[in-house]
Formats: C-alpha cells, structure tokens, sequence
C-alpha cells in the first residue's frame, strides 16, 4: 500500500484522530515540511489551526469525509491554494491534497491585469497633476513676493483664490497616491478606539472650537489596511467639523451588533437639503466652496471594498448623521464554531 501511495503525484499524508501525522508520501516531503509525529495543523493559517482544525478533525472522520478549497503553508512558507479530501481509512484519516494554483493564476490574471492597469493609470495621472502644480504653485508664491506694493490690494484677492484652488487639486492628488501606494492591501487586526482617538486628538487642536463626545460600547478590532481605515474615518470626521462656522457638537459613537461594527458621526451643523443627499458620494459634488468633493466619494469606495456600507441622514439646519458599519468576523461557521457530529 505505502509504495502505490509513494507513486501518486498528490501529496497525500494518514493522520492520526488527533492530527499527529503517521506516514506521508514523496510528494508531500517534496511540497511540505512537515513530518511524521508532528501535528496536520502546522500546514494551515494560523488562524484555522484551532476551531477549525478540530471541525475538520470531526468531518473527516464521518461518512462523506471532508472536501474543501484551502490555503496551506508548503516548505518555503509560501501560501498555495489546494483542493483538500480527506476521509476515514481503517484507523486512520487519509487526507489527498491537490495543488490548484495554476487554476487561481488563471482566474485572477485577467482581474489583476485589469487592476494593474488602472492603478498605474491613477498613478501616471497623479504624478503628472502634481508636477505641474508644485510650479503653478511656486510662481504664485514669487507673485506674491515680487508684486509691487501699489497693486496689492488689486492683485492679492486673485492670487489667494488661485493659491486655495491649486491646494484642493494638490489634495485629491496626495489622496490618491496615499490610496494607491497601499495597495496590494496590507491587512491587519486595528484597535478602532484607536484609530479614531487619534483622529478627533488631531481635530481638537485644529478646531478649536468644537467639543467631541466620543462614546465607545464595544471594544471592536477590525481586519483593515490601516491607511485605508483611518483615510475613511478622517474624511466623515473632518465633513463634520467643515459643518460648523462658530463651533459646535460632534458625537461619535462606535458598538458591536453580533458581527457588525457600527460608527455613527454626528454634528448639529448646517445640515444638507433633501436632494442633496443621495448626490453626496459623487465624485466632484460638494456644498461647501473650498471643497474638491472627491473625500467622501472615495470614502465610500474603500467601504464596500472592504464589505462596507456608508449612510447619510440629514435635514438643513439641523445637522447630519454618518452610519458606518463593518463586518467584524468574515469567516463561516465551520472556522468559528465547534460543530457537534456523531
């Protein structure tokens, strides 16, 4: 049996119940490193190597086995997609492991091609926007210098008018970049209490007149870019206090409905009209004068990329509510829960 087993192509390896590799063919040795005597789980992410191991565990040890799609961790610490089987052989699992990443390079390569594409059109945009600004920008600041005393008062309320336009396109350019230089996203476990102290921390000391009420249920950690998340929370935070003229009231609110994530942002300001709203998140559409418009809508993007959904309500003259929600827990049950078989 072990020299037919030897001679098949996929790895395949027997394991004991509690996952203690007993016997494993050449092509498992070739492709992983783990050994006889240590535990299946060392092939899988670290976070499947225990609700979940234990659930595979059960399934593979009942009538039909266990069949799934799967990211293991072969020799050189690389993840590689595989088509896992395992099931009950005499005293045993038998688990058969099949390399599919040739079939994933070919589903995402026209996606990622497409991505690619647009990312380095975004960029080239961005940095061709960008040089030719910084010496707009840099001749502004020599007519600003160099302009006779006699006709400042003529020219001067021209310039600043340049100066702030120029600094609104320069805006959407940085933001741009920030977003696109990361990506491909690097994700991990953020505080939100965190993220968002540091945010309104940043605001008390610009705004000076505005008092934050921050109200935090839920000790929430998200699985987000960082960059991406604090981008999201900035703009909506910064709408709000563009609200006030004198000063006011901003409430933040953050809690934890089962696997959801819910912020609230919250300002008594002037508020938005009715038809206003559902326009809100369009690209270049704003009330205010000295806003590009471009915050919000992007905003909005790096929400439902990340499984999001972002709401206003609002009425004019009394202020505007931002609902924000987030999956917490993206896993399915069977990574999150001990199942009862048998």
């Amino acid at each position: 049996m072990e020299n037919i087993v030897d001679l098949m192509e996929d790895p395949i390896a027997f394991i004991n119940n509690d996952g203690t590799v007993n016997y494993v063919n050449k092509s498992f040795k070739n492709q992983f490193a783990t050994d006889v005597g240590v535990s299946l789980k060392e092939l899988f992410n670290k976070g499947d190597r225990g609700v979940f191991f234990d659930n595979f565990l059960k399934l593979s040890n009942s009538e039909n086995g266990y069949k799934s799609l799967m990211h293991l961790i072969d020799k050189h610490g690389n993840i590689v997609p595989y088509y896992l089987h395992s099931f009950k052989y005499r005293n045993y699992i038998c688990v058969k492991m099949t390399n599919i990443s040739f079939l994933e390079q070919r589903i995402s390569a026209s996606s990622y091609e497409t991505s690619r594409f647009m990312e380095s059109l975004t960029q080239g945009m961005a940095h061709s926007l960008r040089n030719p600004l910084m010496a707009v920008g840099g001749m502004i600041n020599r007519i600003k210098k160099n302009v006779p005393e006699e006709c400042t008062k003529y020219v001067f309320p021209y310039v600043s008018i340049i100066d702030k336009e120029i600094m609104k396109v320069m805006h959407i350019v940085l933001s741009v970049e920030t977003i696109n230089n990361s990506f491909p996203s690097s994700l991990k476990r953020i505080n939100l209490y965190e993220i968002v102290k540091s945010i309104v921390d940043k605001y008390k000391n610009i705004k000076k007149g505005i008092k934050f009420n921050f109200k935090q249920i839920d000790n929430v950690e998200l699985f987000f870019n960082e960059k991406h998340l604090r981008f999201i929370l900035e703009e909506i935070i910064k709408n709000a206090c563009d609200a006030y003229t004198d000063g006011g009231t901003i409430s933040i609110n953050i809690e934890k409905v089962k696997n959801d994530c819910f912020i609230e942002i919250e300002d008594n300001g002037v508020g938005m009209k009715a038809e206003d709203i559902p326009i809100a998140f369009v690209p270049f559409y704003s009330t205010k004068p000295h806003n590009a418009g471009m915050g919000l809508s992007m905003a909005k993007a790096l929400t439902e990329r990340y499984g999001g959904k972002i709401s206003i309500d609002s009425k004019i003259g009394e202020g505007s509510k931002v609902r924000l929600s987030f999956p917490i827990e993206r896993r399915g049950n069977i990574r999150r829960k001990n199942i009862e078989y048998g």
